[in-house]
Formats: C-alpha cells, structure tokens, sequence
C-alpha cells in the first residue's frame, strides 16, 4: 500500500458486500477477528463486513484500518441499504448531511469532486425506522462509520452511499438478501465510479503526505530513531522545495551519521531567509 491510493469499503451486510468482492475479486484474509476482512490482488482495495448498528460499524472501521495498516490518505465508502420516505426503491444517494436519530446535531461529509448522483439527508437510529414521511434516509450504521472515519482520514476522503430498499410503497419486512444483492449489482458501475474518483483524491493526498523518494535512501544508507525520520521526511521536502537545483545525495554523503544529516539539513534551511526588501 505504501504511497499508493488505497480505497477501505465498510459494508453492514454480507449481500451488500458480495458484488463488491466479486468485481474487485476480493479474498477473505482475516483469521479469526470478529469481523471478515477482504482484500483485493494489489492491496489498495480492502472491504469488512460489520454487521448491523452503530457500534459494530465504528468498532469495525477502526478494525479495518489497523489490520491493513491504511495510510492517511486511505479513502473510506460505506455502501448499503436505507429506508426512504419518497425515492423509488433502486435509487442511489450520495449522503452530505448525516446526524444520530436522538440528535440535533449534523455532521457534513466533504465531497470534492463532481458527482450526478441525487443527495439526501442520512438519519442513524439503533433499530429499523419506518417513518417515511420525510425525504431524508433512515439507516443504521452511517454515523457510526462517519464519526470513526472522521479521525482517520480528511472528510474529502469520506463516502456514505445508500440505496434505498424500503418505504411508504416497499416493507422492509419483504426484504431478502438476493433482493439487496441485487440493489448493489443494479448500483455497480455508479458506485465504481464514485470509487475511482476518490481513489484520484486518496492518491493526490498520497504524493502530498508521502516523503520524498530520497529518503528511502538516505534511511538505508544511516541509522535513524523514528523520531528522527520524521523529521528527517519533513526537513527534506522542505529542503528538496528551498533548493530545487541543488543535489541533496552529494551534499550529504560525507557526513557519517543522522544527527550531522539533520543539522545540515536544518542550517540549510535557517540560513536560506527571503530577503522581502528585494522583492518589489
């Protein structure tokens, strides 16, 4: 995964997941976790199943994040069914306001590329709704996934998509799995499509936070404490920007440990002041 665009689906349901896991060719990899993770060839596409409520969806995409150990720039979708009281049964929405049944208070998901999609209001409860008299969405995960996801990457990388399954014209009693399969299945080429378009901001973020090439060989080439990689991945870009003519691997070859890497580095940068003066 390192410094590649990385998608994390989080899925409620098994049947909500399996035309995702078979488009993507996904294979089952966890062993024995309370939630089933999935993962595609190349890595940069991993799913878990989390199982219905709020708590389950939270708890599962943190799970999620630390088993594939996802990079800050991982893009998070969560993708499944929700009640509505207008929509036809089929449509597929693009959350941009979500809040907990019980609150008042909203959070807004951060979508910043272009989409065709209809958008609605996501209402979270922690049993099945069947108040369709509002054109908003009912479901049962959303905000438990949002709330999590939120401290795990930018709400720019953040997706909650929901199809709606139920309403005033459908029982969510007549709802079977190859019924929601379906839903999904129907949905396939526009979720795929929010999906690339998110990858393209996960892999913009990627070469924004990802350190320098160099410093790959630097680390190799001289002993570094953690602490002292971070700062070495932040002086170096800094540096690689302050000297775009200068070659950083001949400077730096005759010092024989980090700590002179790090003070060249940051001396550099001290003694390279803009002179403001000379500049109008």
């Amino acid at each position: 995964m390192k410094n590649t665009p990385v998608i994390c689906w989080i899925v409620a349901l098994k049947v909500e997941a399996k035309p995702i896991i078979a488009y993507f060719k996904m294979s089952r990899i966890d062993h024995g976790l309370k939630f089933p993770i999935f993962e595609d060839q190349t890595k940069n596409n991993c799913l878990i199943i989390t199982g219905v409520g709020q708590l389950n969806s939270s708890q599962a995409t943190q799970l999620l994040r630390n088993e594939n150990k996802a990079p800050p720039w991982a893009g998070f979708i969560n993708i499944g069914i929700a009640g509505h009281g207008i929509a036809s049964m089929g449509t597929l929405f693009l959350v941009d306001k979500i809040r907990q049944h019980n609150s008042t208070k909203y959070s807004y998901p951060s979508v910043v590329f272009p989409l065709k999609l209809p958008r609605s209001e996501l209402v979270t409860s922690d049993y099945p709704s069947t108040d369709y008299k509002r054109d908003i969405l009912f479901d049962m995960e959303g905000y438990g996934f949002f709330k999590t996801a939120s401290r795990l990457s930018p709400k720019e990388l953040i997706i909650l998509l929901k199809i709606v399954s139920d309403g005033p014209e459908e029982d969510v009693k007549n709802l079977t799995g190859k019924k929601v399969s379906k839903l999904v299945s129907a949905n396939i080429g526009s979720i795929l499509d929010v999906s690339e378009k998110l990858r393209s901001i996960s892999a913009s973020e990627a070469r924004r936070l990802s350190p320098p090439d160099i410093c790959s060989d630097i680390l190799s080439g001289w002993h570094f404490t953690v602490s002292q990689e971070h700062q070495l991945n932040a002086l170096v870009k800094r540096w690689l920007t302050a000297f775009p003519n200068r070659t950083l691997d001949n400077e730096i070859k005759k010092f024989s440990d980090s700590k002179q890497i790090l003070y060249f580095l940051k001396s550099s940068l001290d003694n390279n002041k803009v002179d403001w003066e000379n500049l109008w």
